[in-house]
């Protein structure tokens, strides 16, 4: 009974959850639209975008072999025990500009989303899956780890990947939130437990247990322009970041560290 479902699926899916998008008015009056988002599985939304012409972008994780799907660039399910998906809803939540599964063999999971000024989407999260869709990468081939990081482009309208990089070392990576600025850089967010995490001018050397990390990419997605683990002797995450109008990265996470 989601309220004022009257977007594109007015109903469950099915499963235990399905994923949701809402647009509030801004007087706080009710919603303009709200629709479910899933298919006969399970699905969960950890990321939306809104583009300049008010398209909504939304990314997160699905079991469901008929999640709904249009102008996708992978049509079905790719395998493990979830896949990442993409979709872009026109302005009224009436309908997909696109829809997609983006995944592998293995597990796959997106977590955050942006949106650039010109609608290329990018996505960041984790995979466990070896044939990950890759396309111009700044690291070509999954860790030996159990999961790595992934950072993923897609052109405007989802017709096509400009870039798709796997990010991590020999244990578990996983990307959580991005920024892309004006330039078309992304700037991830996330966790590490590799000691062989990829660093470029780094602010802090070692990775101790598990530790949040920031990492900002060229707008080609090829090279690193600076990569960092941040975090004490205990477990740290990075969970969400934002960028000020001057370029300063602001980051907030979980920390149980006391130095």
């Amino acid at each position: 009974d989601l309220p004022a479902a009257t977007g594109f699926q007015q109903v469950h899916g099915g499963g235990s959850s399905d994923g949701f998008v809402l647009k509030v008015r801004p007087d706080g009056s009710g919603p303009d639209y709200a629709t479910y988002l899933g298919g006969s599985d399970d699905e969960s939304l950890s990321g939306i975008a809104v583009g300049a012409t008010d398209h909504a972008y939304v990314a997160g994780v699905t079991r469901s072999l008929n999640f709904p799907i249009a102008g996708a660039l992978q049509s079905t399910y790719g395998g493990g025990s979830g896949d990442a998906f993409v979709t872009e809803f026109s302005p009224d939540g009436a309908q997909h500009v696109f829809s997609t599964y983006l995944g592998g063999s293995s597990t796959d999971s997106a977590m955050g989303i942006d949106v650039d000024q010109a609608g290329a989407a990018y996505l960041t999260g984790s995979t466990s899956s070896l044939d990950f869709p890759i396309r111009n990468p700044y690291q070509p081939f999954k860790s030996s780890g159990p999961e790595d990081a992934f950072l993923t482009k897609l052109r405007s309208g989802g017709n096509g990947i400009d870039y798709s990089t796997f990010l991590g070392g020999k244990e578990i990576d996983a990307g959580v939130d991005l920024v892309v600025d004006d330039s078309g850089q992304a700037h991830v967010v996330g966790k590490t437990a590799s000691l062989g995490f990829p660093l470029v001018s780094p602010i802090q050397i070692l990775v101790d247990g598990v530790d949040g990390f920031y990492v900002s990419f060229s707008s080609d997605g090829r090279s690193l322009r600076l990569s960092t683990p941040l975090g004490g002797s205990a477990f740290d995450a990075a969970q969400a970041m934002a960028l000020s109008p001057s370029g300063d990265v602001w980051m907030v996470g979980r920390t149980e560290s006391v130095d």
